[in-house]
């Protein structure tokens, strides 16, 4: 499903799981290896999510009746790519509000950051 992807590419799909209209709870854990495994620290993971990731893929948590079985990985690749390329300087003024949103919407978040930090260090997890 992912192969031939680049490793931001495979994060942004991996990301993309948390914005599916379905229980997360136990679902975490392959998403968390995919982006354990990335060349990414958890602050560039942070800044994927919310400046790359959310802005295509968050209208599926306002959704009465999202998208629960997973995003195309074509079309998911095409939209972030577009949308990273159509990217407005004035985009900042929008960041206090998409990070209050995420924030909101994505309460699994800081779970998830803690699984990738503790698979890439055990010894070493963060609060």
């Amino acid at each position: 499903m992912t192969t031939g992807l680049s490793p931001r590419e495979q994060v942004w799909v991996a990301m993309s799981q948390m914005f599916l209209d379905s229980d997360l709870a136990n679902m975490l854990d392959a998403p968390a290896r995919v982006l354990a495994a990335s060349p990414f620290d958890l602050e560039d993971l942070d800044r994927i999510l919310l400046h790359e990731v959310y802005p295509v893929c968050g209208w599926n948590l306002y959704a009465p009746a999202g998208n629960w079985t997973g995003f195309d990985v074509a079309d998911l690749v095409a939209r972030i790519s577009a949308q990273k390329a159509g990217r407005t300087p004035l985009l900042w003024l929008w960041m206090p509000v998409r990070r209050r949103n995420m924030r909101a919407m994505l309460p699994q978040w800081p779970e998830m950051r803690r699984r990738v930090a503790a698979l890439r260090d055990p010894d070493c997890m963060p609060k």
